[in-house]
């Protein structure tokens, strides 16, 4: 069995400026799931970013909203949160980010967990 990794994230074209709108990722990723069916589509909510713009609370709201439209055309997430390397850096080059310690990551990640139980 094949499965197809589907990055759907609410991000403002800031970070990626050739994004479609949020709108038209989330009707792709019902239409993919729909075609090949919702065990073999795995949703990728990465990666967590925090910063100013992008705050815990914000994700918060945009994890659940987007549980909302995509619990019916999945069976799995995997969420994870940005990696500083080299290429990266590189990338987001001015733009700021709050660095969080492993620790500080537990109540995003568990709270995003309560999310999906709930709506599930």
């Amino acid at each position: 069995m094949y499965y197809f990794q589907f990055t759907l994230n609410a991000y403002d074209k800031d970070f990626e400026e050739n994004l479609p709108t949020l709108s038209t990722r989330i009707d792709t990723f019902q239409t993919l799931s729909n075609y090949i069916g919702k065990e073999r589509v795995i949703w990728r909510y990465d990666p967590i970013i925090i910063n100013e713009k992008y705050s815990i609370d914000w994700h918060i709201e945009r994890f659940k909203y987007l549980t909302e439209q995509l619990c019916l055309y999945t069976e799995k997430v995997t969420i994870s949160f940005i990696d500083l390397y080299t290429k990266i850096s590189h990338n987001i080059k001015g733009k700021i980010f709050m660095n969080y310690l492993m620790s500080k990551k537990t109540p995003l990640r568990d709270t995003l967990q309560k999310l999906l139980i709930h709506i599930t």
